[in-house]
């Protein structure tokens, strides 16, 4: 989200690039003093002062400074481009970051209602949440000037933001209202899927991970991407994120703090205290499980879904082993075959368009509204994304697991008996306001 400071703050291709590899130079070559001080020596004199404002920010904020953020920004509160979007999104999230709640609130509220971004609902979802709250996030959202697929897809961080609140009835009827914007808009284009992580990306994050937290943080291959390492050689060419495992919480607290040091990565938010969400600098997304044992056991997941691995190791021996690939000893499960089995079935048959939070047979729910909320979730997003098979699943496994309740067939009558209807770019937004 703060780099795209990098894009707003530019104020000429051909400076910016001069003084950004020198900035840039000093930091590849571990000088990070040295790259803070020209910028803030630059800042101090006024030269150039927009450019290196953005570079230092960006700097503190994928580094973990937060703190330095919000200093900054308030040290030249007084300079006008300051007021601009990228700058005041920016001190958002680092005010969020560093615990400031009552001041984050009245600015991001102003951001829900100002501009036609997600990220300013999603920061908010991390704000301590209330009904009054909710409410005041559902006003700012009605009186903003969102387009028709903005309005569309931002409907769902509200859900999320109601969720928090334990707004659960609330969130229904924010999903069976979506359903009304969602039949009712007119695509500027037909909407089309998703292209999956590329596997090369993949193996770059995992290397740089690998990297960043072994030996001391051990972690190990879980998933998806186990199955592709161990099936194919390779990441699943279909595959959307990295799935990684460690054991217990132990590491978890030194993991977080790694990584928030870390510039290659970012931690994500989340609502749950079993996983942990990072994405690498080139958009690799990575989910850290923590397994937990209970008896003969092995569970990992999230306040969602559960997922149960039979124990696969006999006492007195390793749970783990290494495996070579992308040039590192990768630990994985000892036993991959009987960890794949109860992950997958038959996993040495492909499968495409697998959904593991719908058809992993060793799933279950742990928290039933909250998942029946996700997977209408699931059902509308994949809808948008045009992921016409994994609707067609969602479809299926919501109602095996809570019925054709009146979600599912407003979601059939709008969703699958209707074509995706498509208008020109200036299409009318719709005028259903969520409550």
């Amino acid at each position: 989200m703060i780099d795209r400071l990098a894009i707003a703050m530019r104020p000429g291709a051909v400076l910016g690039k001069a003084k950004k590899d020198e900035f840039t130079a000093l930091l590849d070559a571990g000088r990070q003093n040295d790259a803070e001080n020209l910028a803030l020596g630059h800042i101090a004199r006024g030269v150039h002062r927009g450019f290196y404002l953005g570079q230092l920010i960006d700097h503190y904020a994928k580094t973990g400074r937060n703190g330095e953020v919000v200093r900054l920004i308030d040290d030249y509160a007084g300079d006008k481009a300051l007021t601009s979007y990228p700058w005041r999104i920016a001190l958002a999230a680092a005010l969020v970051d560093v615990g400031n709640f009552d001041r984050a609130r009245p600015l991001l509220l102003d951001l829900i209602m100002g501009h036609n971004f997600a990220a300013p609902l999603q920061l908010y979802r991390r704000l301590p949440a209330t009904p009054d709250s909710v409410s005041m996030a559902v006003a700012a959202f009605n009186r903003s000037t969102r387009s028709a697929n903005a309005r569309m897809s931002h409907t769902i961080h509200l859900v999320d933001i109601a969720i928090a609140a334990r707004e659960l009835g609330r969130a229904a009827f924010m999903m069976e209202s979506l359903l009304d914007v969602v039949g009712s808009t007119r695509f500027a284009s037909l909407p089309k899927p998703k292209a999956a992580m590329k596997p090369s990306a993949g193996n770059t994050a995992l290397v740089d991970l690998y990297d960043l937290l072994m030996p001391a943080i051990p972690f190990f291959l879980i998933s998806g991407t186990l199955l592709g390492v161990i099936r194919e050689g390779k990441l699943l060419g279909g595959d959307k994120d990295v799935d990684v495992g460690i054991m217990g919480a132990e590491h978890a607290g030194a993991l977080q703090t790694k990584i928030a040091a870390s510039p290659k990565f970012k931690e994500q938010f989340v609502p749950s205290v079993d996983l942990i969400k990072l994405t690498h600098q080139n958009g690799v997304k990575i989910d850290v499980f923590l397994h937990h044992r209970e008896g003969e056991v092995l569970w990992h997941g999230s306040h969602l879904h559960a997922w149960d691995n039979k124990v696969w190791w006999q006492e007195g021996e390793p749970p783990l082993v290494e495996h070579e690939y992308a040039g590192r000893p990768f630990l994985i499960p000892s036993d991959p075959d009987m960890y794949l089995t109860d992950n997958y079935g038959d996993w040495r048959t492909p499968r495409s368009d697998y959904d593991a939070s719908l058809e992993a047979p060793n799933r279950r729910v742990r928290a039933p509204q909250l998942t029946r909320l996700h997977w209408q979730k699931l059902i509308v997003r994949y809808y948008m994304d045009a992921e016409l098979t994994l609707l067609s699943k969602a479809f299926r496994y919501y109602e095996r697991e809570f019925g054709a309740d009146a979600f599912l067939r407003k979601a059939g009558d709008l969703l699958i008996l209707k074509p995706y209807q498509v208008e020109r770019p200036e299409a009318v937004m719709p005028t259903t306001e969520v409550v």
